[in-house]
């Protein structure tokens, strides 16, 4: 398996605009949606200043007499607070199998624009934390990371865009890992922390950080904290690939249990006369 004692931190920078969708407020959730509906926000006065949303699902839902009503949405993250609005822009969804689904939108100057992603950093397996510069009076825009499936941060969606911004505020996006520390050492027993299962640590490569184990009691989760036992080395787990090279006769065991059933191996020449 492969761990890691750090990522690559991703960075974002942002802007203030006027007139922007600084936040969503669903007002219906709907019912029946078996997809992501596309969320339609009204055209900004100003060209290429049109705000953009995508709309979250909650699923599991049904009314008191048990009947299933499918997803519902749960919110709208803002990809583009747009720019230049005047009025509150009215919101629709369109589409996902669904109905029902309604949302108020709310406009502020000074607030957050599009956050540009400058580097999408390396080895994020959860979700970062984002946080945003104060604007000293006003509201904090707050956002959340979009993880993608090469473990970089491919976007940042508002939750809220703030308001009162009047100098462009630092965008700070969480690390991908903790620091690892120590040595692995030969044939001791490594724990994950969140799964609890066990481990004998076999190999371990400090610059790769890929680790080769045996006797596993169960199955680690990608992201749990990996301690050794008696080196105290502490490290996080980015990904598990099962195989085995570690022993060159794996299925001796086997193999023994079954020839027993052909011949007595427990005599001293089981080919000799009885």
């Amino acid at each position: 398996m492969t761990l890691v004692s750090s990522g690559s931190t991703a960075t974002a920078i942002t802007s203030v605009v006027n007139g922007a969708v600084v936040s969503i407020i669903v007002t219906n959730r709907g019912e029946k949606y078996t997809s992501v509906p596309v969320v339609a926000i009204s055209s900004s006065p100003s060209p290429g200043g049109t705000a953009t949303g995508i709309a979250t699902l909650i699923g599991g839902i049904a009314n008191c007499d048990g009947t299933d009503i499918g997803s519902k949405v749960q919110g709208v993250e803002i990809v583009n607070p747009g720019f230049g609005y005047t009025v509150n822009p009215g919101i629709v969804f369109i589409g996902g199998g669904g109905s029902g689904a309604a949302a108020t939108t709310r406009i502020s100057d000074q607030a957050v624009g599009i956050v540009t992603i400058t580097s999408g950093g390396s080895g994020y397996t959860t979700v970062p934390a984002v946080t945003f510069g104060s604007p000293g009076i006003g509201t904090t825009a707050t956002g959340i990371a979009v993880v993608s499936a090469a473990g970089t941060i491919s976007g940042i969606r508002l939750i809220n865009a703030g308001a009162g911004y009047t100098s462009v505020p630092t965008v700070t996006i969480g690390s991908p890992y903790m620091s690892g520390i120590g040595t692995y050492i030969l044939n001791e027993t490594v724990t994950g922390g969140t799964s609890g299962t066990t481990a004998i640590m076999k190999t371990w490569n400090a610059i790769s950080g890929q680790m080769t184990i045996s006797n596993i009691t169960g199955n680690f989760v990608d992201g749990e904290i990996i301690t050794g036992s008696e080196s105290g080395a502490v490290y996080q787990l980015k990904s598990t690939q099962e195989y085995n090279t570690v022993n060159a006769y794996p299925q001796n065991y086997e193999i023994e249990q079954e020839a027993d059933e052909i011949i007595d191996f427990s005599e001293s020449n089981p080919f000799g006369n009885p």
